[in-house]
């Protein structure tokens, strides 16, 4: 991989790996921290070790590990409540140009709110990996869990949407919106 080929995929991922942290409940700043660390140790991987790089099988799921990684261990005391994004208007704006309206509706955000009440932060990482094409065994590395936990993550995870998105919110009416 070169400099530029580098280039194009940081500014496809970046967006997309600050919204994957956001999703599963870390603050905005601590997304965009966590993701410039991860991205910052690939470029030195390829620049100092291109043949280390060139082993990873999937550099989308690595980059998510390691920003991952950096927040859940910092290099100092960070541990901080966190918060959720409750808007699109908290996601970074590079990923809200790439999606469509529908994606933005009141039933996107809630079904975001509904991933952010799950108990267990790891049964929203399972989901969130899931629904990007992740298989348990990129999740199970991803999260340093078994794939048995993975799965079981998941079940409790997708019973917890099926019970709570049997009724999403009915978007506004026409007539609201124009005013």
């Amino acid at each position: 991989m070169r400099s530029t080929e580098f280039r194009d995929f940081y500014e496809y991922e970046r967006p997309r790996t600050e919204t994957f942290l956001i999703t599963l409940g870390i603050s905005r700043q601590d997304a965009e921290d966590a993701t410039h660390e991860a991205f910052a140790e690939g470029w030195r991987m390829l620049t100092d070790a291109p043949e280390d790089w060139e082993k990873v099988e999937s550099h989308r799921a690595w980059i998510r590990t390691v920003a991952y990684r950096r927040f859940v261990r910092p290099p100092g005391p960070r541990q901080q409540p966190r918060t959720v994004a409750t808007s699109h208007e908290d996601l970074p704006h590079p990923i809200a140009q790439d999606l469509g309206h529908a994606e933005l509706t009141v039933q996107t955000l809630f079904v975001l709110d509904q991933l952010a009440c799950l108990a267990d932060r790891s049964a929203c990482a399972v989901i969130v990996l899931d629904i990007e094409g992740y298989s348990s065994a990129e999740i199970a590395d991803i999260l340093e869990v078994g794939e048995q936990r993975v799965r079981d993550l998941r079940k409790k995870a997708r019973a917890h949407l099926k019970k709570h998105l049997a009724q999403p919110p009915m978007p506004p009416e026409r007539s609201e919106l124009d005013d």
